[in-house]
């Protein structure tokens, strides 16, 4: 990830933290703070994942 997207996200973080879930951070446009989770989450990898990484099932944890 290249180093202006880092920067830019981590202002998004720091920025989606001083709203509660579910708070709109934009009434005009409907846009809430849940929406940015969606966002970050879709852009951001899993933090136990390295790039190009893939799940094994000792990754899923107790499923039962």
């Amino acid at each position: 990830m290249d180093e202006t997207l880092s920067a830019a996200l981590d202002h998004l973080r720091r920025f989606r933290a001083t709203f509660n879930a579910g708070d709109h951070v934009d009434e005009e446009s409907g846009l809430t703070a849940d929406d940015l989770d969606a966002i970050l989450a879709a852009i951001e990898p899993p933090a136990d994942l390295e790039s190009g990484g893939s799940l094994s099932i000792d990754d899923l944890g107790d499923v039962a």
